[in-house]
């Protein structure tokens, strides 16, 4: 059975891992622009976001894994798109949107 509450040791882990995946996001962005822009003098220049898309979704569902607590994946996706942001991804403001939704 579930504790309804997020004890600190969940609190605390969910901040590693928004931190961990924040940079991770935040670096994979330059692969995400290297891959489009290798791949788009051959007309493939879209498939560079399919072949980068499942990094970016990781977050959310490890935090579901480890704290299997209701709303950890909706605040671990959610916090990696805020570090993510902070950290100066490309897509700015935008990345609290795709962290509602990917969350």
């Amino acid at each position: 059975m579930q504790k309804p509450t997020f004890s600190l040791r969940d609190v605390i882990l969910l901040a590693i891992l928004s931190l961990i995946f924040g940079a991770l996001y935040w670096g994979f962005g330059f692969v995400y622009n290297f891959a489009t822009i290798i791949l788009t003098p051959i007309g493939w220049g879209p498939a560079a976001n399919d072949l980068t898309i499942g990094l970016w979704c990781m977050a959310g569902p490890l935090a579901a894994i480890l704290l299997q607590r209701a709303g950890a994946a909706f605040i671990g996706e959610f916090m990696s798109a805020f570090v993510e942001m902070i950290f100066g991804g490309q897509w700015g403001a935008a990345n609290l949107i795709s962290g509602l939704i990917q969350g």
